[in-house]
């Protein structure tokens, strides 16, 4: 998917979850207060990686810097370097080197020695923004993203964010 700014003023790119998305009900908080007799007991790196949640997709939004906003899902032991070939797919000038970053910590997601790495030990599961650049530095002319994508782009409503349902999160709306 493609977002652009809404013609409300919403930026795609720089949109805000409500507090309240982040309020935890009492069944989260009976829920952090059993997981915390668990967290008493030391455990090895691999305890730790087979609690760990497993996720079945990262989804990927790569901000642009003209404010419209790439949109993907990735398998979370995809490398980096196929959301980079992806991007490369989907920019106007796909001969021109760029890279992802994650911000903060400000992280190179696409350049080696980070490229080989799964998405998964990227830290970009279960979700998570990337902002493009270009390597020679001219980032502030555009368009960035290739026509035919460009005319696919929606607006980023507020209703399109997720909301809290009934104690859970509503993840439904991140399409």
């Amino acid at each position: 998917k493609v977002f652009c700014k809404a013609s409300n003023g919403l930026d795609a790119a720089r949109f805000t979850v409500p507090d309240s998305y982040f309020a935890l009900s009492g069944a989260d908080m009976k829920g952090l207060a059993g997981g915390a007799k668990k967290e008493e007991m030391l455990m090895t790196k691999a305890m730790r990686e087979h609690v760990k949640p497993k996720f079945k997709f990262a989804l990927l939004r790569v901000r642009f810097p003209d404010g419209m906003v790439l949109q993907g899902k990735f398998r979370p032991d995809e490398l980096a370097s196929a959301l980079h070939e992806w991007v490369r797919g989907c920019v106007s000038a796909p001969e021109r080197h760029f890279y992802l970053s994650t911000m903060p910590p400000v992280t190179r997601a696409t350049e080696p020695p980070n490229a080989s790495k799964t998405l998964s030990e990227l830290a970009l599961v279960p979700a998570a923004l990337l902002n493009f650049f270009w390597t020679d530095g001219i980032n502030d002319v555009g368009p960035f993203l290739a026509a035919s994508l460009a005319h696919t782009a929606q607006e980023l409503r507020s209703e399109a964010l997720p909301v809290q349902v009934g104690g859970a999160r509503d993840s439904s709306a991140a399409g």
